[in-house]
C-alpha cells in the first residue's frame, strides 16, 4: 500500500514537473516571438524612413537591417534624423 502511494506521488510530481516545463517553454517562446516582432517592425520602419529620405535602399543596407539587433536598430533610427547620407546612418 505504501509503495502504491509513493508511486502515485512520484507520478504527480513528474506530471507537475512536465507541466512546469511546458509553461516555462511556452513563456520563453512568447518572449522570443515578441523580441523578433519588435526587431522586425523596427527594421521595416527604418527601411521605410531610409527609402523615403534617400531613395531605394541598396542591398548592403538591407543586409545590415536584416541582421542588426534591436539596440543597433534603435541607434540607426536615431541617426537618420541628422544623416546627410545613407552611410551616416550605419557608421
Amino acid at each position: 500500500m505504501l509503495a502504491t502511494h509513493v508511486e502515485q506521488w512520484a507520478q504527480k510530481l513528474e506530471y507537475r514537473g512536465e507541466q512546469r516545463g511546458l509553461q516555462i517553454g511556452e513563456q520563453r517562446g512568447l518572449q522570443i516571438g515578441e523580441q523578433k516582432g519588435l526587431r522586425d517592425g523596427e527594421a521595416r520602419t527604418l527601411l521605410h524612413l531610409i527609402e523615403r529620405r534617400f531613395g531605394p535602399a541598396p542591398d548592403w543596407a538591407r543586409a545590415n537591417l536584416a541582421t542588426a539587433d534591436l539596440d543597433t536598430l534603435d541607434l540607426w533610427t536615431t541617426r537618420i534624423l541628422d544623416a546627410k547620407s545613407l552611410e551616416d546612418i550605419f557608421q
